[in-house]
């Protein structure tokens, strides 16, 4: 038996130089690169470690599987859309993962987790220096959110810390 691997693309994404795909060019790019692998491998061993210890963790898993489904179709639309290709990459699944490390929104403001995960994808596209995006994406609308928001951070803190464990 022997095994093969495709080596992981280190090479700028089309959207990060700029290029558009040509009229009538079609095909779907398969981008895997190691700066997202990692992330994902270590927030998934965090989250899996939690989900061991706590019961909510594993409450959230669907909501959090919703929003890592969403980011990845939010992600190749907004590849297409500022690219003219396709692309199917795991770029948007560390976004997830990290926002929800951060602010996890139950009952009825589950939506907000997801326009944060949005916002941390629509930065990653339209907030750029010499075609890249800069800073952590999912760092800009967490962090924006907790900021906005103290009060409902005060208050959500209030009820974790005052739960029994």
């Amino acid at each position: 038996m022997t095994l093969t691997h495709s080596p992981i693309s280190s090479s700028p994404a089309p959207a990060e130089t700029g290029a558009r795909a040509k009229p009538g060019a079609s095909g779907v790019q398969v981008d895997v690169r190691g700066v997202h692998v990692l992330p994902m491998v270590l927030q998934g061993t965090i989250y899996s470690y939690w989900a061991l210890y706590d019961a909510r963790a594993v409450a959230h898993i669907p909501n959090l599987l919703g929003q890592i489904a969403f980011a990845l179709a939010l992600d190749s639309a907004l590849f297409h859309w500022t690219t003219g290709r396709q692309r199917l990459s795991l770029s948007a699944v560390p976004l997830a993962l990290s926002v929800n490390l951060f602010l996890w929104f139950t009952g009825e403001d589950w939506i907000l987790g997801w326009l944060v995960v949005a916002a941390g994808l629509l930065t990653k596209y339209f907030v750029r220096r010499d075609g890249a995006h800069i800073m952590n994406p999912s760092f800009k609308p967490a962090s924006g959110w907790q900021i906005a928001n103290r009060r409902a951070l005060r208050r959500r803190l209030s009820r974790v810390s005052a739960s029994p464990r």
